[in-house]
């Protein structure tokens, strides 16, 4: 757990400060949730999401930045804490 906290930590600060212009930007994604099986006890998977909208919105909507020609990049870090049990960070 500790080499966790140690990862999170350091993911957080260099997205922070590689992409400053990220924190205040919100858009009209979703990450969606899926069944697998469940990631074995002591072990760590990491894996990277890519998405980008070919043909997106053109215009600022309510506060919402445009869409179109958007790239999204999430990291998910997966541990098995259990057999039946697991806990995940996008």
């Amino acid at each position: 757990m500790r080499f966790m906290k140690s990862i999170s930590r350091l993911l957080f600060i260099l997205l922070n400060f590689s992409f400053p212009s990220i924190l205040g930007a919100q858009e009209n994604y979703e990450i969606q949730v899926y069944s697998s099986p469940t990631q074995a006890v002591k072990s760590s998977i990491f894996e990277l999401h890519s998405n980008f909208t070919f043909n997106g919105e053109r215009n600022i909507n309510s506060g919402v930045l445009p869409s179109h020609h958007a790239t999204h990049e999430t990291v998910e870090i997966t541990t098995g804490i259990a057999k039946n049990f697991e806990l995940g960070f996008y």
